[in-house]
C-alpha cells in the first residue's frame, strides 16, 4: 500500500491537486489538529531554474499578504513553510456550491441573492485591492456560497501583487484566466484593480441573465464591463457603495443556502483597519545621527527576513516622534516609502512615497536616481490602482525631467515605455506605437546600446500592434 505524501510531516494530501499559474492545491489532512484543511505549494516544474527565486519571492509575498487580509470572504491562513525547497501555504479548507453551479441550476437567480452575492464579492475585492492584490481570474467557478450563506472568493492561483517595481507586461500571445472574464486591457499586459471589476461586470450579466432589460444592475454590468479601465467605476469600495442600498437579506435557496436569514459582511469589510492602530509605541531616544542610522539598518534586517510591518513600525518610531532631527528624516521617509511599496498596502504607499518625494524635493534635483526610483514607483502605484490619469501625467513628467540626459537614458526609456502601454490601454494605440517606434529608434541610435531597453521596447510594440480582440458577453449573458 502506498503511503500518502505528507508536506512538513504534518499535512497529507489527498488527491489529485488543482493546477494554477504558480503553484497545485491540495485537498489535505492537518495530522497536528484533526482538521481538513487545502494545501498549496510551489509547482515542482517550477522549482528549478533561473525564476525559482523570483518565484519564491512572489510566492511568500503574496501568502503574507492573503494571510493579513483577514476576511470572511476568503479561506483563512493557518500556516506556511517550505518543504524540500517548496514554499508551501497551509489554508482553511472551504465547502460549498460555485456560483456556475448556481447559475446552471437557478434560473432566475432571485434579485436579493444577485446582490447578496455581488456586494460580497466586491467586499472582498475591496481588501483585496488595498493590498495591491489583484485576483486575475475571478469567475464564477472562483467564487464559493457555502451552506451557511458565506460568499467565498478562492483560487487567487493566477493572482498578482501589482508591484511597483515595473509594470507588468506578458509577453504576446500569452494569456491568462478565462477569456469571457477577462479585460480587454490584459492583452496589453496591463493588470490593475479594475481589471477585477470587469470580471465582475461578466458575472454581474450571467446572475441577470433572465432579468428585465430595465433593471438597474443592467446599467451597473454596463459600466463595469466597459473596453478602456477608465471608463469603470474606481473601485470595488464604490461598487459596494452603490449596492448597500439594494441590499436586503435574502431568503432561503433550497439546495445551495440552509441558513434560513444569511447575513452579509460587506458593511465591516469597507472600513480597513488605519496604520496609527497598527504602530508600534516606543518611548522618547535621543534620535542622533548613529541612532538614526541603527534603526534604519535594524528596519533594512527585518525587512530583508520577510518582516516588512515590524520594518516599518521601527521607522515609524522615528517619524512619531517629534524630537526627531529633521536632517534625518529624508533618509527615513524614503526607506519608509520603499518598504510600504514591497509590503503591498497600495494606499498607504501612495502616502508615503508622497510625503517622502515632498522632503526630498528641498534637498535633491529631480533627476537625482533616489527620487527618480521614487518617480516612477508612484506613477506605477497609481497605474496599479487604476488611476490612468494621474499615472500619465507623472510618467510624462519623469520622462520631460530627463529628455536629453544620456546618463538617464535607461530611466527615461522605462518612464516612456510605459507611459505608452498606459496610452494604449486607454485607447490610443496608434498614439503609443508611436511613442514606441521613436523609443526604439532612439535607443538603437544611442552611443551605446542597451540590449534590455531594446528586447523591453519591441516587445511592447508587439503587445500594441496585436490585433485588438472584441469581447462579447459570456455565454449566458445575453438579456432574455
Amino acid at each position: 500500500m502506498t503511503r500518502p505524501q505528507t508536506i512538513a510531516q504534518r499535512y497529507e494530501l489527498s488527491g489529485p491537486p488543482l493546477r494554477g499559474s504558480m503553484g497545485e492545491v491540495y485537498r489535505a489532512y492537518d495530522l497536528s489538529l484533526d482538521r481538513e484543511v487545502a494545501v498549496k505549494v510551489v509547482r515542482a516544474d517550477l522549482a528549478d531554474g533561473d525564476q525559482h527565486t523570483e518565484l519564491v519571492r512572489r510566492f511568500r509575498r503574496e501568502a503574507r499578504l492573503l494571510a493579513r487580509m483577514r476576511h470572511p470572504g476568503t479561506p483563512a491562513v493557518f500556516d506556511t513553510g517550505e518543504d524540500d525547497g517548496r514554499p508551501f501555504l497551509v489554508m482553511e479548507y472551504v465547502d460549498g456550491a460555485t456560483l456556475r453551479n448556481l447559475i446552471d441550476e437557478v434560473q432566475p437567480v432571485p434579485r436579493d441573492w444577485v446582490v447578496y452575492v455581488i456586494a460580497q464579492i466586491c467586499a472582498v475585492l475591496a481588501r483585496a485591492h488595498e493590498l495591491s492584490l489583484v485576483h486575475r481570474d475571478l469567475r464564477p467557478d472562483n467564487v464559493l456560497l457555502c451552506a451557511d450563506g458565506t460568499v467565498k472568493v478562492v483560487d487567487f492561483g493566477l493572482a498578482i501583487v501589482t508591484d511597483s517595481s515595473s509594470t507588468h507586461l506578458t509577453p504576446p500571445g500569452v494569456v491568462t484566466g478565462d477569456w469571457r472574464y477577462r479585460a480587454p486591457e490584459c492583452d496589453l499586459g496591463m493588470v490593475s484593480s479594475r481589471t477585477d471589476l470587469y470580471a465582475v461586470g461578466r458575472i454581474l450579466e450571467e446572475l441577470l441573465e433572465e432579468t428585465p432589460a430595465d433593471d438597474i444592475l443592467w446599467e451597473l454590468a454596463g459600466e463595469l464591463t466597459q473596453d478602456h479601465p477608465q471608463g469603470r467605476p474606481k473601485d470595488a469600495t464604490d461598487v459596494l457603495a452603490r449596492l448597500t442600498p439594494l441590499l436586503r437579506r435574502p431568503s432561503p435557496l433550497p439546495g445551495f443556502v440552509t441558513a434560513t436569514a444569511p447575513e452579509g459582511y460587506a458593511e465591516i469589510t469597507t472600513t480597513l483597519a488605519g496604520g496609527a492602530s497598527r504602530r508600534g509605541q516606543t518611548g522618547h531616544l535621543e534620535w542622533t545621527a548613529a541612532e538614526v542610522r541603527r534603526m534604519r539598518a535594524a528596519a533594512a534586517e527585518h525587512a530583508e527576513h520577510g518582516r516588512p510591518a515590524r520594518a516599518i513600525d521601527l521607522l515609524r518610531s522615528i517619524l512619531d516622534d517629534r524630537h526627531a532631527s529633521g536632517d534625518a528624516l529624508m533618509d527615513v521617509r524614503r526607506d519608509l516609502a520603499n518598504l510600504q511599496v514591497e509590503a503591498g498596502e497600495t494606499g498607504e504607499a501612495v502616502r508615503a512615497c508622497d510625503d517622502a518625494l515632498a522632503v526630498m524635493a528641498h534637498q535633491l534635483p529631480a533627476d537625482h536616481p533616489a527620487v527618480l526610483s521614487l518617480r516612477l514607483k508612484l506613477a506605477r502605484l497609481h497605474a496599479c490602482s487604476g488611476d490612468i490619469t494621474t499615472a500619465a501625467s507623472l510618467y510624462a513628467a519623469v520622462a520631460k525631467d530627463l529628455d536629453g540626459q544620456a546618463s538617464t537614458r535607461s530611466e527615461r526609456a522605462t518612464a516612456t515605455r510605459e507611459l505608452a502601454i498606459i496610452q494604449a490601454g486607454a485607447g490610443d494605440r496608434v498614439g503609443a506605437e508611436a511613442v514606441l517606434t521613436e523609443l526604439l529608434a532612439d535607443l538603437r541610435d544611442a552611443a551605446h546600446v542597451d540590449g534590455e531597453q531594446v528586447f523591453a521596447t519591441v516587445d511592447a510594440l508587439m503587445l500594441v500592434r496585436a490585433p485588438v480582440r472584441r469581447y462579447g458577453p459570456p455565454a449566458r449573458g445575453a438579456r432574455g
